[in-house]
């Protein structure tokens, strides 16, 4: 249903498509098409969702591991959470690494602030010669290209972190890892527009295709061609099936730990901090381990046996 609001009709029409050259290379042959990346966007949703049912089946819920109760298998969860947060976290650096080029990537994304300086009737006219340039656009006023992305996903990830210790923290990393995949969702639809449109503005230019290719590879701006468009595309992409990921084991801790109250103590859901582990622990520091105090209770099991017998005797 959204599709008719992402791509403007002029895009769609039959006679602006690009016609995708062989020097190209296959991702940017793709995206050349119009609304391939919405495809590319669902096989990582659907990506997400495959791994996720199938770690939930073979470790977190699999009944052949010791221990198998909710607890324990919230604590595997988590694991799996502080493992792929720890993904989006890696792939959220690149976003502070574009707030230090002087332009951004695209000059009009549809999460500006600020209303776009170009029209509908620019692109039909033709205009396509400036798709990230510092004089047109306002790519930098926006959410998705300015500080407010990464920012907003770093706090989310910190609080995902923290989303076994209170239903608190498990609510609010629902919302910020909702507000993240809708957010790199829209940017890798606008870089792929951008790409489109770079496309466009080389084939206007010139017709054959080792021309093209040239155009395509010479950056004007020394920051932002088509290598660093595709390059954006897939860390969105593969930001997109993280988080996904993410957010779905966040919903999993929220079932097994409640939504709007904590189903178990502090001590319960932290291995570390549990009263067994306590135990063993004070146990530890006067020197009983595990295996000396097995030993002891199979001496006091066979100690019992033996006058249990004398006794029937």
């Amino acid at each position: 249903l959204s599709l008719p609001l992402l791509y403007p009709r002029s895009l769609n029409h039959r006679r602006r498509l690009p016609h995708p050259t062989p020097t190209m290379s296959l991702l940017s042959r793709q995206l050349s098409l119009p609304e391939v990346e919405f495809f590319y966007v669902l096989l990582c949703f659907g990506g997400a969702s495959l791994a996720f049912y199938l770690l939930l089946v073979t470790y977190v819920k699999n009944p052949l591991l010791r221990n198998n109760s909710e607890v324990v298998q919230s604590r595997r969860a988590m694991k799996l959470l502080r493992i792929s947060v720890a993904g989006c976290i890696c792939l959220t650096l690149p976003l502070l690494f574009v707030l230090v080029m002087p332009p951004p990537p695209i000059a009009n994304p549809m999460t500006s602030f600020s209303p776009s300086s170009r029209s509908a009737s620019d692109v039909d006219s033709g205009s396509l010669t400036t798709i990230h340039s510092n004089s047109e656009g306002n790519g930098r006023m926006s959410w998705n290209f300015s500080v407010c992305r990464p920012i907003f996903g770093l706090l989310g990830m910190v609080v995902s972190l923290i989303s076994d210790n209170h239903h608190f923290f498990r609510v609010v990393a629902l919302v910020f890892l909702l507000v993240q995949v809708c957010t790199d969702t829209i940017a890798a639809f606008d870089i792929a527009k951008a790409h489109r449109l770079l496309i466009l503005k080389c084939e206007s230019s010139f017709s054959i295709p080792d021309e093209i290719l040239m155009c395509l590879e010479q950056r004007e701006d020394q920051y932002w061609g088509e290598y660093q468009l595709l390059l954006m595309f897939r860390r969105d992409l593969a930001s997109v099936a993280l988080e996904s990921m993410s957010l779905l084991l966040v919903c999993s801790l929220v079932v097994s730990l409640g939504f709007a109250h904590n189903r178990y103590s502090y001590s319960q859901i932290r291995e570390k901090y549990s009263n067994e582990q306590r135990l063993w622990s004070e146990l530890g520091k006067r020197g009983i381990t595990t295996h000396n105090f097995k030993d002891s209770v199979r001496a006091n099991a066979s100690i019992g046996g033996s006058a249990n017998n004398r006794k029937l005797m």
